[in-house]
């Protein structure tokens, strides 16, 4: 049984190498706080085994000269953008989750051993880099973003928002999806949202991890951009 325990933070929170609209703003996104989160536990008992212990602090030996993706086949902007990007590490290598582009439908993946050389499409070609090739279909087809990965219970669970087919007033809602693989392919076997939050404007901009007790939370944050504009989350 999924347990959630819900705590509002008063303060923000540095949000760690994510929620740039573009790869090559990876490493500035290191400072950038986001403001008053909701953080959610997620108890291990509904995925069947105990987590790993986080990593620890992290830091930055130095700062990157070049774009962190490039691919040689670009012919336009979008061919070389990588929104919303997640840079997760498993085993030696590192990948990165974005919100789809043209390499990548509805979630794209990157990897690389060496990310301060740059990352390169999982495929290794201008094409079929999908994290998540079916959506389910209660999801509107291209509304899928910034995703978050995370490995626990022996699989990679990946979190990530879009907007409902029906209902919810066009807010973005949570998600999940499976997969056995860090490059996908993730499968969404869902009905329907995980959590929508309608009276706070929708939720987006999921982060899971494993805290340095072992239990697994999510980050997410609030987010109004449908009926009010832009508003603080």
């Amino acid at each position: 049984m999924l347990v959630l325990r819900v705590v509002m933070l008063r303060r923000g929170f540095t949000e760690v190498a994510r929620r740039s609209r573009n790869l090559r703003r990876y490493w500035s996104v290191l400072k950038r706080a986001a403001a008053h989160a909701v953080v959610v536990g997620l108890f291990a008992s509904m995925l069947g085994a105990a987590p790993a212990h986080a990593l620890g602090p992290i830091s930055l030996r130095s700062h990157p000269q070049t774009p962190a993706f490039v691919p040689n086949w670009a012919y336009t902007t979008q061919d070389e953008n990588a929104p919303d990007p997640d840079v997760v590490r498993f085993g030696n290598t590192y990948y990165a989750y974005t919100t789809g582009t043209t390499w990548g439908n509805h979630i794209g993946v990157l990897r690389s051993s060496t990310p301060d050389r740059g990352f390169a499409t999982s495929s290794g070609g201008q094409f079929g880099s999908s994290a998540l090739p079916s959506p389910p279909a209660w999801q509107v087809l291209n509304t899928q973003n910034a995703p978050g990965v995370f490995y626990i219970g022996g699989r990679y669970v990946m979190y990530y928002t879009a907007q409902t087919v029906s209902g919810h007033g066009r807010h973005y809602c949570l998600s999940r999806a499976i997969s056995s693989s860090p490059t996908g392919p993730f499968v969404d076997t869902s009905s329907g949202p995980f959590l929508c939050m309608d009276a706070q404007g929708g939720v987006i901009d999921p982060s899971p991890f494993v805290d340095n007790q072992g239990v697994p939370r999510l980050y997410f944050k609030t987010y109004d951009l449908v009926e009010r504009g832009p508003q603080p989350a």
